[in-house]
């Protein structure tokens, strides 16, 4: 039975795959056609006679054409292109007019009866007859988008259900064998597709998919390869990252962002630290340093400090953007203010607004003074802001500073916090 179903859902899948390639190629074919057909424009608006199998057009008027300024037959050409345009835009826009109509009439006959049976299968406890009911609604969908709202009405509810009723959406998601339609969508080479499919296996954690979405993570199309890699990261043979560095995949610093507000809602904790930042890939190992900063990893703080001394900046500073998270103790905060110095703007101002989290307060003052006495303006608030919390004294002092900017830069601190 089991062989009897899987060889059902590949012939519907090839046959869904071939009807969606057969869509593709043919608005392809379309387009070329419109092309080829402003090409011949162009090359037979130029001959006198034009012959088009056996009709022969003669043009007795490109003599008068020849003696007209180049401007002007410029511009009755283009004109010539502009009709040709409108009349392509007017069919598409009747076309995709068309579409948006169907569209509601499907989401008008259906979303009522869809949310009604779905519904009645969560609450009911004698479900078998509804069951046969919505498998039965499903199979007999012919429309694309139809699927997609009653895949979309399940999703919605899954995401707002709990427990027992969380559990048996799911199960309903499961019972309608929608695997041809994710396959064939997933195959797709329209990206709409592709991320729709992407999203629903991501949503739901369907499995049986992630070779081909590893694949998808080393797509040219960055839409596609960050959809690819956000949903990939969710499975468990995945989420440790090492498939980044086995398959040295090139991120992107989008590519990076997602991949850490997906851990950031996951809260994972299987990522293998260690590989990734050993990693050759300066990418790699941005990510890397980024999440040990973001989930307070403090056991990588030497890995950290290692990378502070990197020549490459992009990973220098990364690093010292998330040894500023680690900082605990009081070495942290004295190894901060040693490498201020030679740190960027950035991650000056980092530096010293954690200072105030320090623990021994009074080993910072004499470094906040020396900020304020002799670094940039920006820098100078930052230390006279920070001093003002922790010792009121200093600030007098610096009011009675020689150098005419500190003291401003400690009157527009007080009047500010007054």
């Amino acid at each position: 039975m089991i062989q009897n179903l899987l060889k059902e859902n590949n012939s519907l899948v090839i046959r869904n795959t071939i009807l969606i390639y057969f869509r593709f190629i043919s608005i392809q074919f379309i387009k070329a056609i419109i092309f080829l057909l402003i090409l011949s424009g162009v090359y037979y608006y130029s001959m006198q006679k034009k012959t088009f199998g056996l009709i022969i057009h003669i043009d007795y008027l490109i003599n008068t054409k020849s003696e007209v300024p180049t401007w002007l037959y410029s511009i009755e050409y283009f004109t010539l292109i502009f009709l040709i345009v409108t009349i392509v835009l007017l069919v598409l826009i009747i076309y995709y007019k068309k579409n948006k109509t169907d569209r509601r009439k499907v989401r008008a006959k259906y979303i009522h009866i869809f949310v009604e049976d779905i519904f009645n299968y969560i609450y009911s406890n004698d479900v078998s007859e509804i069951e046969d009911k919505i498998s039965k609604y499903w199979n007999n969908l012919k429309n694309d988008y139809a699927k997609r709202l009653f895949i979309n009405i399940i999703r919605q509810i899954y995401q707002e259900t709990t427990g027992q009723f969380h559990e048996k959406t799911y199960n309903l998601l499961l019972l309608l064998n929608i695997d041809p339609f994710i396959r064939s969508y997933l195959y797709s080479p329209f990206l709409r597709n592709n991320l729709f499919a992407l999203k629903t296996i991501r949503d739901f954690q369907l499995i049986g998919y992630e070779k081909y979405i590893l694949k998808l993570t080393m797509s040219k199309n960055k839409i596609l390869n960050s959809a690819a890699l956000i949903t990939i990261v969710r499975f468990e043979n995945y989420n440790n990252l090492l498939f980044l560095l086995n398959n040295n995949i090139n991120l992107s610093f989008w590519n990076i962002n997602n991949i850490i507000r997906t851990q950031q809602v996951l809260r994972n904790e299987n990522i293998e630290y260690e590989s990734l930042i050993n990693s050759d890939n300066e990418k790699i190992v941005i990510m890397s340093i980024i999440l040990i900063g973001e989930f307070r990893k403090t056991e990588y703080k030497k890995l950290i400090k290692n990378k502070i001394e990197s020549s490459n900046i992009l990973i220098c500073e990364a690093a010292i953007k998330s040894y500023i998270l680690l900082a605990e103790t009081k070495d942290d905060f004295f190894y901060l203010m040693y490498i201020y110095k030679s740190a960027s703007e950035q991650c000056k101002i980092e530096i010293l607004n954690s200072l105030f989290h320090s623990p021994d307060k009074s080993n910072i003052i004499s470094f906040l003074i020396y900020v304020a006495l002799n670094e940039s303006v920006t820098q100078k608030i930052i230390a006279v802001k920070i001093l003002l919390k922790i010792d009121l004294l200093q600030i007098a002092k610096l009011k009675r500073s020689n150098n005419p900017e500190v003291s401003k830069v400690c009157d527009h601190v007080l009047d500010f916090n007054n």
